[in-house]
């Protein structure tokens, strides 16, 4: 276990004398190498390196073929690539519980207009929906064909943005925007 977290000479160190990720490890190798069936997990990747955490992931992966795992986490991608089944909570209540694809069908939408700067330039919708995404910036939550379109007409305006398939944070927001409730269209 300590190779496969990546403890190298640090092994046979005192734990006061590790960094917050090697003292994150060490509660991961210690609930990891229990023999319990049932393990609660609270955001364990927290502190890691990407390289560290993308290596946990692998881990657990392997794990949880024989336990079933609870992961709390605040990233995404994590939730994303590690569960299947995500509840959404916000302030603390549950608003949406389900695998990936039962989420994503709670929204009409399947592509994210997001735009990087404040404020919002005005932008005609035929079909879609702006939500608050990360740092507040705008997400346009639309049809690819609708995403296209808002594309041209932000290229033209020198508008920077990014467009993709909606993720989990999309969901996220939208989900969040809604308190929950939504019918899937």
């Amino acid at each position: 276990m300590l190779d496969r977290l990546e403890f190298g000479g640090k092994a046979r160190a005192l734990n006061r004398t590790l960094s917050g990720g090697m003292k994150r490890k060490v509660l991961v190798a210690m609930i990891l190498s229990s023999e319990a069936e049932v393990i609660f997990m609270d955001e364990p990747t927290t502190g890691l390196d990407p390289i560290s955490r993308r290596e946990f992931w692998k881990v657990l992966q392997e794990i949880r073929q024989n336990r079933f795992v609870v992961l709390t986490t605040h990233y995404m991608e994590e939730a994303e690539q590690l569960a299947d089944m995500i509840g959404v909570l916000e302030e603390g209540r549950l608003i949406a519980f389900g695998t990936l694809d039962e989420l994503r069908r709670r929204l009409r939408y399947n592509f994210s207009v997001k735009l990087l700067s404040i404020p919002a330039p005005p932008i005609t919708l035929m079909d879609g929906e702006m939500v608050k995404g990360r740092d507040d910036l705008p997400v346009i939550l639309t049809t690819e064909e609708e995403a296209f379109r808002i594309a041209q007409n932000l290229s033209r305006e020198a508008i920077k943005f990014t467009i993709n398939p909606v993720v989990l944070e999309d969901i996220f927001f939208y989900l969040v925007h809604h308190g929950g409730n939504t019918d899937g269209g």
